[in-house]
């Protein structure tokens, strides 16, 4: 039997009330730099807010208007009062007539970013926006209820365990973090400059007029890491939004970063720092820490997130004088070696298990990805899947 079709527009409205922040007032708001920011809404008072923004509600899902293929797709779950979010959001209200987590996952399909971002408009690479109307139009599958709350709910186990796995990561990051705060320094440590301990380079961009040096395929490319993807949630990075050819990497003289290497952030967003955790390149605001010697390098994590990058510069909010003489700069204070294997052994179960984890989500988010569109075709019919089996397996 043909599943029907509808648009957008048939199953959810375009919440579209302006409103103007009033100075005095906390806001809760939700934006492309937060979504960015392990989407965590940015908290101001209504006089740091210098535009109009939109009224959303709880239940409403947020879909960006602005380079659709990096899907900034935001379910508003728990909204705080005063919440608002950016014009570059459509805050999109589901009706009735579908599931709230069916439409979610249309919306985050490759089919719909795929088949926006063939409509965009704007010459630059950065800058290049849908209309709302064009998201409203745009036609889909959409079976009956019952198969859409089952698909809903078979791709929402997924994503669910996800989180659990998420909330797991962070109380291991934080019993990391208190392991390197318990560290004493002595008169057996030394100090000296970051590039005197670590070998530090930096990421490169080839140029974006030329298309053929990029992707956004990562078969037989070069995970290429920006500051948006350092946002993501974790304390591994295993994937960016984009990626780059081999031609570009060796033609254009692209530093490559191994995997186990400590990666720091220092233009426009400084302070992000992650942990390779594949082989994989970066982008020219991206400092790699390297090293040999693993003892240093697990230091070196909980050290460059402790740090106050406040001291290397003149810093606002938005950006920031550190540059990359100012990183190879930085000053290090380093253990004595007893004591820098001592740390190592004792975080070394902690950081297997943070990207084992990290690894674990990964998976399922490809697997969610590649089941999306089958499930939404009938191709994989989900009468059949036991969603019972499946929420315990992944409990």
């Amino acid at each position: 039997m043909k599943c029907n079709s509808a648009q957008i527009g048939d199953v959810a409205s375009f919440r579209k009330v302006s409103i103007k922040p009033d100075a005095g007032t906390i806001y809760h708001c939700y934006s492309l730099p937060a979504f960015d920011n392990a989407r965590k809404p940015e908290i101001l008072d209504g006089s740091e807010i210098l535009s109009n923004k939109l009224h959303i509600e709880n239940g409403d899902i947020l879909v960006n208007k602005l380079n659709m293929r990096f899907k900034r797709i935001w379910p508003i779950n728990s909204l705080q009062a005063n919440s608002v979010c950016s014009t570059e959001f459509v805050p999109l209200c589901p009706n009735e007539k579908v599931d709230r987590n069916y439409l979610l996952y249309i919306l985050m399909s490759d089919d719909f970013a795929n088949a926006l971002s063939g409509m965009r408009t704007g010459t630059s690479g950065s800058h290049q926006r849908v209309k709302p109307e064009w998201i409203l139009d745009y036609k889909f599958p959409l079976p009956s209820i019952e198969k859409q709350r089952r698909i809903g709910s078979f791709l929402s186990s997924l994503d669910q365990k996800i989180a659990i796995n998420t909330k797991l990561n962070g109380y291991l990051e934080e019993l990391l973090l208190a392991q390197f705060t318990a560290l004493s320094p002595n008169e057996n440590w030394t100090e000296g400059r970051a590039d005197s301990y670590y070998e530090i380079g930096i990421g490169k961009t080839p140029p974006r007029k030329e298309p053929e040096w990029f992707s956004d395929v990562k078969a037989d490319n070069h995970v290429w890491l920006s500051i948006k993807d350092m946002g993501e949630a974790g304390t591994y990075s295993l994937d960016s939004s984009e990626y780059l050819t081999d031609a570009a990497v060796n033609g254009k003289n692209v530093r490559r970063v191994p995997a186990g290497s400590v990666l720091l952030s220092f233009k426009l967003t400084v302070g992000r720092v992650k942990i390779a955790g594949c082989n994989m390149t970066t982008n020219e605001a991206i400092a790699c820490f390297a090293s040999d010697d693993k003892r240093k390098l697990a230091y070196a994590y909980p050290y460059l997130r402790s740090f106050d990058y406040g001291k290397l510069g003149s810093t606002s909010s938005i950006a920031t004088a550190v540059n990359s003489k100012t990183v190879k700069a930085m000053p290090f204070a380093m253990p004595d070696d007893l004591e820098l294997s001592e740390f190592y052994l004792s975080t070394k179960p902690i950081y297997e298990q943070l990207l084992a984890t990290a690894k674990e989500s990964r998976f399922l988010a490809q697997l969610r990805d590649v089941l999306l569109p089958k499930l939404m075709s009938g191709e994989i019919d989900v009468s059949k899947v036991d969603l019972t089996q499946l929420n315990s397996h992944l409990a």
